[in-house]
């Protein structure tokens, strides 16, 4: 879907020496991604969710996609030296490849866990379960912030020229290790859009916990065309974020590397691991990924500024899993963090 504004305040890339607004390019010192696999195909996504509105998954249009091929492509080699691996007490059986170790049966990854209350005149009140369904966008200035936390003075309107320091937001993300988190050029001073939705289903099944939140920057009121940061839990895949002239969709490319057992005879599909690809739109133009394992963060886009710098957004998938017991739902997490060059 292309979406077009009037006056767009981002150039295309000419920093980057590109025809295209969107470039695959990777950070300096970064090493280069794979090939992509392509257009998204049957994926195809409506529904897209406006800004304000309640935030939903989005559902597959097209047949979901089966297990038909092997469950993994490993050829065996090292992670870091790009070495064949082999075992030092081999007695010349093997072949020498192995199948890297992604985790155990039953597979079940650890995610995201947000937390968000609001201290106002010293009286702190626990936002984390809202009523399922629930969404709000405050405009803050920022009082601190760290890659799992962020500190805002609620303003009353965008140009956070009305904020109060005793009316207090504070974000907290408890984050896995080796993933993306708030962007860390996030200044005290900075005015800033914070979006949440509530969707995820918590302890009480009449409340939710976020299941979305976003950083927008704002600029004499207005909003930056590309966000600082984006959070999603979903159940459900293709899923889409729409921000202003911003998308960023993730769409299930097939099996990961883990394949479990079902946990009886109820499985609608092969529990374990699966593998995702990121589709970021800005305006008529878009880049995609290549396959995305859980546990990886890649470089997902670049692109210039009017200003004549560099912007880099890296996406963490958490975690894409088929748990192995009945009933149980998919559960899919990734985090969009970007940072100048």
């Amino acid at each position: 879907m292309a979406l077009a504004l009037p006056t767009p305040r981002l150039l295309p890339l000419a920093a980057l020496a590109s025809a295209s607004l969107l470039t695959a390019c990777p950070k300096p010192d970064d090493p280069d991604l794979d090939g992509g696999s392509g257009s998204p195909g049957d994926t195809e996504t409506t529904g897209a969710v406006a800004p304000g509105e309640t935030a939903s998954d989005i559902p597959t249009t097209g047949t979901a996609p089966t297990d038909t091929g092997p469950a993994s492509t490993s050829t065996g080699l090292d992670s870091t030296s790009g070495q064949v691996s082999s075992d030092s007490t081999d007695t010349g059986s093997d072949t020498g490849t192995t199948e890297p170790e992604f985790g155990h049966c039953p597979y079940a990854p650890g995610g995201v866990d947000v937390a968000l209350s609001r201290a106002q005149q010293g009286v702190p009140t626990d936002l984390t379960a809202r009523d399922c369904g629930t969404a709000e966008q405050f405009s803050g200035q920022v009082i601190s912030s760290a890659p799992d936390q962020l500190e805002l003075a609620v303003c009353a309107d965008a140009t956070c020229g009305a904020c109060d320091p005793a009316d207090a937001l504070t974000l907290s993300l408890a984050l896995p290790d080796g993933v993306v988190g708030l962007p860390a050029q996030l200044a005290a001073g900075d005015c800033l859009q914070l979006g949440v939705d509530w969707n995820r289903a918590g302890a009480d099944p009449q409340m939710c916990t976020p299941s979305g939140v976003s950083l927008v920057g704002l600029r004499e009121g207005q909003p930056e065309p590309v966000p600082k940061f984006i959070y999603r839990y979903t159940e459900t895949l293709p899923r889409k974020d729409v921000l202003g002239p911003f998308e960023l969709v993730g769409i299930l490319h097939g099996p990961g590397e883990l394949s479990c057992p079902c946990d009886g005879d109820c499985c609608a599909e092969q529990p374990g691991a699966r593998r995702l690809r990121f589709i970021a739109k800005l305006w008529n133009a878009e880049i995609e990924s290549a396959p995305v394992d859980p546990g990886t963060t890649v470089p997902l886009f670049a692109f210039g500024t009017p200003e004549g710098s560099d912007l880099y957004g890296d996406i963490s998938l958490v975690r894409a899993v088929v748990p192995s017991e009945c009933a149980a739902p998919a559960r899919h997490e990734w985090l969009l963090s970007v940072s100048p060059g």
